[in-house]
């Protein structure tokens, strides 16, 4: 489950790319250097949740790896009931471009029709970082079976972590679904700018860019 979290460009940005006067048009090495001027541009948050399960056992025999990890795996062997413990974890991505990847020629200007052409950086993904509490949806514990300790919990949290750095790796959906979106908002966001700087055809492109399947 996700839910999206809006975010506004800092208003600093926006003066300083709209702030200039529109009767003469900024050529390549004044955009270039506007452009600049922010290093990193924070396109998109999203909230996402990972349910992790903890059921049964706390040992296997594949998890032995001390005598007190043998002893504890024989201990509950002997035990009876069951434990199981249902967990959501909070955590936050987020979208982004380094324009201090941006490259002299990724700026193509025509003073004369008032064209624009801007590459930008491709898009980046990164983990945000998750929420300090976790969410117990369920847990119970029969029998002589041991309580779910805080140890396991923690391990799950690193294991929700882990499971949402891959999400977010090149070519999985999530990570797809957000360098699109990503885009569509840089590339709204320059445009509208740069038609407010005083050009009348603006086109914007990416590196490695991304595109949605129809």
């Amino acid at each position: 489950m996700m839910r999206q979290v809006s975010r506004l460009f800092p208003l600093w940005l926006i003066l300083l790319l709209a702030g200039c006067s529109t009767e003469k048009l900024p050529d390549e090495t004044e955009l270039f250097h506007n452009l600049q001027e922010v290093r990193k541009l924070d396109l998109l948050e999203m909230r996402t949740e990972e349910t992790i399960i903890i059921s049964g056992s706390p040992y296997t025999l594949q998890s032995i790896r001390s005598l007190d990890d043998a002893m504890g795996y024989l201990d509950d062997l002997l035990r009876t009931g069951n434990r199981v413990g249902v967990y959501s974890f909070a955590s936050y991505v987020g979208a982004f471009i380094d324009l201090g990847a941006l490259d002299e020629q990724a700026v193509r200007v025509d003073t004369k029709r008032k064209e624009v052409s801007l590459t930008l950086p491709a898009v980046q993904v990164e983990p945000l970082g998750r929420g300090t509490t976790l969410t117990k949806l369920h847990e119970r514990v029969t029998g002589t079976r041991k309580n779910i300790t805080n140890e396991e919990r923690t391990a799950l949290q690193n294991k929700a972590s882990e499971l949402l750095r891959r999400r977010i790796a090149p070519g999985m959906p999530l990570y797809t679904d957000l360098v699109i979106r990503a885009q569509d908002k840089a590339r709204a966001y320059y445009t509208g700018m740069l038609h407010a700087r005083g050009y009348e055809v603006v086109t914007v492109s990416f590196d490695q860019e991304l595109f949605r399947h129809e």
